[in-house]
């Protein structure tokens, strides 16, 4: 009798909304990531706890405009970091804390100041160097520090059965 091995896809992205100082959305949308070597070899790692890999709990802003390639190991110009907020959610009918979420919210409260035109995100292991999961770089967001604004990002990375 022949089996038929089903295998499990990784759905990655990054939702982000921009917020003025009186909680209005300026700006939402979402973003396909880019999961780099490093990050998938990590991910290989914690699932079988070898490697000695911290978990993922960074997430980074920059100004780099370079496209993300898989061989990733930083931002191109990485201007705030900080641990995001960590949970399980359901996205998938029948599929229990399949998803795992980190959101984090950026804004003058972190030390960002003036004006910056962010247009890339990475998550990270550690709270300098460590290891790239993924990259994502996108079109110009624009944002007011001294103004108020904030942008608060969603990574999701979704395990789903294959068919």
């Amino acid at each position: 009798m022949k089996t038929k091995l089903e295998g499990i896809s990784i759905i990655d992205s990054v939702e982000f909304v921009i917020k003025d100082k009186n909680g209005n959305v300026k700006a939402s949308g979402c973003e396909k990531d880019l999961l780099t070597k490093a990050g998938l070899a990590a991910m290989a790692g914690l699932l079988i706890d070898v490697g000695s890999v911290d978990p993922f709990t960074y997430v980074a802003i920059g100004i780099g405009t370079t496209p993300a390639d898989v061989g990733d190991p930083i931002l191109e110009n990485e201007i705030k970091r900080k641990v995001g907020t960590l949970s399980r959610v359901t996205t998938q009918v029948g599929y229990t804390n399949d998803t795992a979420q980190l959101v984090v919210t950026f804004s003058s409260a972190d030390g960002l100041s003036g004006v910056s035109a962010v247009t890339e995100i990475g998550v990270l292991n550690a709270g300098s160097n460590g290891i790239l999961l993924m990259r994502q770089v996108f079109a110009v967001k624009s944002l007011d520090w001294d103004g108020g604004d904030q942008i608060i990002f969603t990574v999701k990375v979704q395990m789903k059965q294959g068919s």
